[in-house]
């Protein structure tokens, strides 16, 4: 039994620290280890590391005196087994290899099976943790997609969620339910943007874009909330050409060029933004030069990307090209 229990605490696992010596050594040449293999409990592997050392100071101090305290309990023993020389030498050797054996029993065991102990008992703490942290955001996302649905789907009478509310719902989302809100409300605003009499229900798809803008405006898709924003603005039931056109700028930035990332419509979109803030148009009149570029480079980038069709054949396009004297030829020119 003290063999063993030595066994013990000489083979207490230490938790991997990266400012360990140990620890620096193993990982030259190889990213640094941050985080420990298991937590085992620090107390008890503080406890072990004095007890060790006071062991071995004890020991080392001691060694002379060992001997006949070894020779005494030899003697004590063997007379239970007759009290004969031989048998003290029976026990002594008895002893001896008990403790051996116990050390290294209480070693190895202590080192093979201790470690994994500990970490299966860290992994069902985490996998805890994990599992309940898990549930938690489940019950977020449904709160965030609830919002959303009625948000979408309420009657034109009904009050509208706040839009403060829908806004701290959706930021608290994960990734994968923002993709889907994002579709939802896109689909709701493609569906009905064309129709006077159900743009009113797209025009619920607006606050949803913006929360999404808010939530995730620096995500690699942030170009396509802005986008679906600036079309519902230019397309509800009093348009709001400025913020449109506001919204769309953003886009295109985000996106980059066109014709690496797709997304034409969004010059288009601006363009018919510009034109219908133009005080040229309003009055029928040619548009300033500085005005007549801008609107210009967007037709232009539109009518080369595969558009041509709506920019020559839509009303307001085809009408400012007209007035601005602009020739089918000079759109199709880099």
């Amino acid at each position: 039994m003290i063999g063993g229990l030595l066994g013990f605490l000489f083979g207490i696992p230490r938790t991997f620290q990266g400012d360990q010596g140990g620890d620096s050594q193993r990982r030259e040449g190889s990213a640094a280890i941050d985080k420990p293999a298991y937590r085992p409990n620090t107390s008890l592997e503080q406890i072990s590391d004095w007890l060790t050392k006071i062991l071995v100071g004890v020991g080392l101090t001691q060694i002379g005196a060992l001997r006949a305290h070894f020779d005494s309990l030899s003697h004590g023993l063997g007379r239970a087994f007759g009290g004969q020389p031989i048998d003290e030498a029976f026990v002594s050797s008895l002893v001896a290899m008990l403790a051996v054996a116990g050390f290294l029993f209480g070693f190895l065991w202590t080192r093979i099976y201790l470690p994994g102990a500990f970490r299966a008992a860290d992994l069902d703490a985490v996998r805890g943790e994990v599992m309940e942290e898990l549930g938690r955001q489940a019950d977020t996302d449904a709160d965030a997609l609830s919002l959303v649905d009625q948000q979408l789907t309420s009657a034109p009478d009904q009050t509208p969620v706040p839009e403060d509310k829908l806004t701290a719902a959706i930021a608290q989302a994960t990734s994968n339910a923002k993709h889907f809100i994002f579709e939802r409300a896109r689909e709701n605003r493609s569906r009905n943007w064309q129709s006077s009499s159900s743009k009113t229900a797209m025009e619920r798809s607006i606050p949803i874009f913006r929360a999404l803008i808010k939530a995730g405006g620096d995500s690699p898709i942030a170009h396509r909330y802005y986008g679906q924003l600036g079309f519902a603005l230019k397309d509800q039931v009093n348009p709001d050409w400025k913020a449109a056109e506001e919204a769309l700028t953003t886009a295109i930035r985000l996106r980059g060029p066109a014709q690496d990332f797709g997304y034409q419509y969004y010059e288009l979109n601006r363009a018919i933004c510009r034109i219908m803030l133009d005080e040229g148009f309003k009055q029928d009149k040619p548009s300033d030069p500085s005005v007549k570029a801008l609107i210009l480079a967007d037709l232009r980038a539109a009518y080369q990307v595969g558009l041509a069709d709506i920019v020559l054949g839509e009303q307001m396009p085809a009408k400012w090209l007209q007035l601005n004297s602009i020739s089918k030829a000079s759109l199709a020119r880099a």
